[in-house]
């Protein structure tokens, strides 16, 4: 059974705004959970809102370099306006 379009919607703005909290919260810092966790958390971060985006009917050919887009801005912004985290090309 299909979500109806309004919880989509719900959901990606609910995605977007935990994309940002997290994105530029202060860093916890120390090891990692496991190798590679910041990979796969920047892939749920990013991936979730984008496929959430598509199933609300916003067109891929926009979205999808929209996300793109954010993604690449979103590690500059934590590198200049952050004191906690770092930008990588890697991310």
């Amino acid at each position: 059974m299909p979500l109806p379009r309004l919880l989509v919607w719900v959901a990606l703005i609910a995605s977007l705004v935990v994309n940002v909290v997290l994105l530029f919260m202060p860093s916890r810092g120390g090891e990692p959970l496991f190798p590679y966790d910041d990979k796969v958390i920047h892939c749920v971060l990013f991936g979730v809102p984008a496929y959430l985006g598509l199933r609300a009917g916003l067109k891929p050919a926009v979205w999808l370099p929209a996300m793109a887009g954010w993604a690449v801005l979103s590690e500059i912004l934590q590198a200049r306006l952050t004191a906690t985290r770092s930008g990588s090309v890697w991310d």
